[in-house]
């Protein structure tokens, strides 16, 4: 049976993702229903996912969801 408490899922930014320099905040992926709960730099630092935080190549976002709200956040994500 699937869980109702959604899952987990990881995102890397391409380059070329349509969000990339933009601020996390931006994005409105609360509103998608999809939590952010942490971010990893492409150099390996970690930071706390902050809303005026930028988005750049390489970052890698857990996101924590229902599966039809983590597609839509992986589609805003690339595509803006």
């Amino acid at each position: 049976a699937a869980s109702t408490r959604g899952s987990m899922a990881q995102f890397t930014l391409p380059p070329g993702a349509a969000t990339v320099g933009q601020a996390l905040g931006q994005l409105a992926l609360h509103a998608m229903g999809v939590k952010v709960v942490n971010l990893r730099h492409s150099n390996g630092r970690m930071s706390a996912p902050l809303d005026e935080i930028a988005l750049a190549v390489g970052d890698t976002l857990v996101l924590s969801g229902h599966p039809a709200a983590l597609a839509l956040a992986e589609d805003r994500l690339l595509r803006g």
